[in-house]
């Protein structure tokens, strides 16, 4: 039995009612990881949306892929890149409503970089969506030292072009924050 509850983790049911995510939306999912928050975007979304995602691990991709056909979502891509390399996901400028970024920026050195990307694929007003470890959280998730704190998330989302719109309510392990492009 795990020392957590299910309510210690991230749910896509108690965030995506905190989010301005709606039918018809183009939301990118960078670093979808098994796909636990594309699927729920892809279902928010709506056959007249879509979802991008996006990881750099193929196996990851294929899982997701595999998840999506189970459930009946036609309305996802997989996107195999670099989220590190600004062009990678070969997404069109200024195409998306939404880029949703879940605990992936702690395992990057150049988030920068990764923002950049999410900032030139974002409509003019776009959301930026991030859920990172919470920095000093203990329990799960990686060591202290790999993780940034929401002020250090802050600064570097506003350098390079994000306006900072409100906090969200995840769980006691994780930060989220919102921007605007």
């Amino acid at each position: 039995m795990s020392q957590y509850n299910e309510g210690d983790l991230i749910s896509p049911e108690n965030l995506i009612p905190q989010l301005s995510i709606t039918s018809g939306m183009q939301v990118a999912d960078f670093g979808c990881g098994s796909g636990h928050m594309t699927m729920a975007l892809a279902k928010v979304v709506g056959k007249d949306g879509f979802v991008n995602a996006s990881d750099v691990q193929k196996s990851a991709l294929e899982a997701v892929k595999n998840k999506a056909i189970a459930l009946g979502l036609e309305n996802i891509g997989y996107i195999h890149a670099d989220l590190e390399v600004i062009g990678s996901t070969r997404i069109s400028e200024l195409t998306q409503d939404a880029v949703f970024i879940s605990q992936a920026l702690f395992q990057s050195k150049k988030k920068e970089e990764i923002l950049k990307e999410a900032l030139r694929i974002l409509k003019t007003g776009g959301l930026l969506i991030m859920i990172e470890w919470k920095k000093g959280s203990g329990g799960l998730g990686p060591p202290d030292d790999l993780r940034s704190s929401e002020d250090e998330l802050k600064s570097i989302s506003e350098l390079v072009g994000f306006s900072f719109e409100k906090n969200l309510n995840v769980d006691k392990f994780h930060v989220g924050l919102v921007f605007k492009k």
